[in-house]
């Protein structure tokens, strides 16, 4: 069947599609389409902006919908949600993006340079080529052909010196519709995002930084004698741990560039409370390695790398072109180091564990870590909890554990789990 999309004036209320400013395929080209969906999948990601609205992929979501309910398997189609754009950007950006890939006529392009030109006509011919990736004769040529009576009655978006200045906005990316939903709510949720390309991990963790304040009340919660878990900033609510008792710091703090200032943090806290010759075992990123490196050596003694390579898909970073397929976890000790039994620096993951918490780390690794770097009785700390898997890893194996995190929800989830461990173990 032919696509029922329809082109209608993007300022009414009724208008269903407001960013559908192109019109529907033809009957040929939405086929075509369809067939190739049927065969890949939806290669190119479905644009909306944060409250769930489509900009861009109209076409693609209806192809998507019609193969899933005739019985056809396909994967659930990529999204990038588009946060902090106006009505008149989110319009631009959808018609930039119909000009670049569509093959339009000359005077299909023209109806939509002129439809920019009738919300923008106070922007230069040369600002809105640009915008919309075609020539500035051509605009140029467009603003002629239109009414000036038209022109002269939109509204001018000028800045205060009198100069337009385009506004930059935040995008995420989401893999599906789940991950879509989780950006949305995590955009609504924070007051500031940083004006870049964030995945959702990302966003999630700005927002739950931005709802906890370093000023929270410490909330304790014991679930038995050898296990404490407690809400807020670490810096704030583990200060009590008694200085130079713990005997292993193991944790999974943020890896992006917004939270290098807390690798700082977490060195000025093991120089603290561990123990001479007491270990930290940090995962970290790659691609921030030096600098977290030297954040980390400021206090303690760097003693290793160890590769933990993953079962599951590899980790594409974009801006190297590097496929990952291995993470590093540091380790570092409190001066002296003394160890007689041996390290082997290789270990092979089990795949992903996202269960519980979306940065979670497998529980496997949590127990091969925890025994060999530790013994029974010993004092086990995770100033970044996450869901508590390195809790329920000391809970199996004796050792006393305390960790915190800034999110409650993730502590109680943290707590559950506890809860739930030594209920089977009885």
């Amino acid at each position: 069947m032919k696509s029922p999309l329809v082109a209608t004036d993007p300022n009414s209320v009724q208008n269903p599609y407001p960013y559908q400013l192109i019109g529907s395929l033809s009957e040929e080209e939405y086929q075509a389409l369809k067939r190739d969906i049927a065969k890949r999948g939806v290669l190119v990601p479905v644009e909306m902006d944060e409250d769930g609205v489509t900009l861009d992929g109209h076409h693609r979501i209806q192809a998507w919908n019609e193969l899933r309910h005739e019985g056809i398997k396909i994967p659930d189609y990529p999204r990038i949600v588009r946060v902090g754009m106006s009505e008149a950007e989110k319009r631009t950006h959808a018609r930039a993006l119909n000009i670049l890939r569509r093959q339009l006529t000359s005077e299909r392009k023209r109806e939509l340079i002129a439809q920019q030109l009738l919300e923008t006509p106070e922007i230069s011919d040369r600002q809105i080529a640009k915008s919309l990736g075609v020539s500035p004769t051509t605009v140029g040529t467009t603003r002629r052909s239109l009414d000036y009576d038209q022109l002269s009655k939109m509204d001018t978006s000028l800045g205060a010196d009198g100069k337009i200045y385009p506004r930059r906005s935040t995008s995420v990316f989401a893999k599906n519709a789940g991950e879509a939903q989780r950006a949305i709510a995590a955009i609504a949720s924070a007051d500031v995002l940083p004006q870049k390309f964030l995945d959702v991990k990302r966003v999630e963790r700005i927002a739950r930084e931005q709802r906890s304040s370093p000023e929270t009340i410490p909330i304790t919660m014991t679930v038995n004698d050898g296990v404490d878990i407690r809400c807020g900033d670490f810096t704030h609510v583990l200060a009590d741990i008694e200085n130079e008792s713990v005997s292993l710091i193991l944790t999974d703090p943020p890896y992006s560039i917004d939270h290098m200032h807390l690798w700082g943090k977490l060195s000025d806290f093991c120089d603290e409370k561990l123990k001479p010759g007491g270990m930290l075992l940090a995962y970290s990123g790659q691609f921030y390695l030096p600098d977290v490196m030297a954040a980390l050596g400021k206090h303690l003694e760097y003693v290793w790398t160890i590769s933990v390579v993953g079962r599951g898909p590899k980790t594409l970073v974009h801006a190297r072109r590097i496929y990952s397929k291995w993470k590093p976890i540091l380790v570092y000790c409190k001066p002296p180091f003394k160890r007689d039994a041996w390290i082997d620096d290789l270990f092979q993951g089990e795949g992903p564990e996202k269960s519980e918490h979306s940065w979670q780390q497998a529980l496997s690794e949590a127990l091969h870590f925890v025994e060999t770097f530790s013994a029974s009785g010993d004092i086990v700390v995770d100033p970044f909890l996450g869901s508590g898997t390195n809790a329920v890893a000391c809970v199996r194996l004796g050792r006393a554990f305390i960790g915190c995190d800034i999110e409650q929800i993730a502590v109680q989830k943290s707590i559950d789990r506890i809860e739930i461990e030594i209920a089977e173990m009885r």
